[in-house]
Parts: C-alpha cells; structure tokens; sequence
C-alpha cells in the first residue's frame, strides 16, 4: 500500500466514522453537532492540535528571513495557544475545526502532488471550507442547524458522510 493509498483509505475512513453517529444515533449526534461551536473541550483540543501542527511546519519550512526568529518558536506557540483559548473563546471549537480544514490539505498536496487529481481537489475543498469556518464560524451553527432539524436530516447526513467516506476508501484502493 502506498502513501496514496494510506492517504485516501485513512481521509475515507474519518469521514465515515465521522458520519456514523447521525446515521445510528441521530438523537444523540443532534446534540453533539448543536454544542460543538461553543464546546471548550474540542476547541482546546483543536486549537492545541493547529498550535503544534503549525509550530512544526514553521520549523521545517526554509524560510530564510524567519531562520532567526524559530527558537523563539518554544516560548511563542505556548502563548499563541493560551492568548487564542482565552481571547477567542466564541465559537473557537467552529474556528479551530476550520484551522484543521486549512492544515489537512498540507499533508494531501504533499503526497500527491500531480499524481492525485481528486485528492488534490478534495484537499482544495478543505481549505474552501476551513477558511470559511476561520472567518465566518457562525456559518458553521447556521449550516448545522438545517441538518440537525430532525433525526431524519440528520440520518441523510450521515449517510451521504458515510456513503462519501467509503467511495474514498474504495477509490483510493482501487485506483493508487
């Protein structure tokens, strides 16, 4: 299996889990999905996650006019990540989900480059979606709000994220 492989199997398989819930459990994924723009817990998760990811990609980017300035990196990501949990507390969990949306597709375009048409594409999408959600997290609420309305918006939800993750899953395999 290679990295393209890995990659689309591994992309497949969180959306489908993902999508699980609203798919089984609608009742109970309405309630997570309606709480999940105001949760402390996922937004410091994700916030931390972005801190590090970005803090790394600072460190093994060449940037030569940055060069100085990257040991400065273990006192500034700690701050960053206490400055943005305490001074971003509105709707961070939306914010931080869409900073991962903007740092997922890093990874994608590095492995596949030309060689990968849809997962180029799908990494694009991401990075649409994340800047949204960084500058417009209400949207996030407002978007989420129609398909939690009733357990069966909320079932078709999760089964086209389910239905979505496991075409990736099988392109990925049958097709890298």
């Amino acid at each position: 299996m290679n990295d393209l492989e890995k990659l689309a199997v591994i992309i497949g398989a969180v959306m489908a889990v993902l999508s699980l819930p609203c798919l089984l459990v609608p009742q109970k994924a309405r309630l997570l999905i309606g709480a999940f723009p105001r949760n402390k817990a996922f937004a410091w998760v994700f916030t931390a996650i972005c801190t590090v990811w970005v803090t790394r990609l600072l460190f093994v980017t060449p940037l030569a006019f940055f060069e100085p300035y990257k040991q400065s990196l273990y006192l500034l990501a700690p701050l960053f990540f206490v400055l943005v949990v305490r001074l971003m507390e509105e709707l961070l969990a939306a914010r931080a989900l869409g900073g991962l949306l903007l740092l997922v597709p890093c990874l994608v375009v590095d492995i596949a480059r030309q060689r990968a048409i849809m997962l180029v594409s799908f990494a694009y999408l991401l990075v649409i979606i994340g800047v949204i959600l960084v500058l417009n997290p209400y949207l996030f609420r407002k978007a989420m709000a129609y398909w939690i309305e009733n357990d069966d918006r909320c079932r078709a939800l999760g089964m086209i994220g389910t239905g979505l993750g496991v075409f990736v899953i099988l392109f990925g395999l049958l097709s890298y």
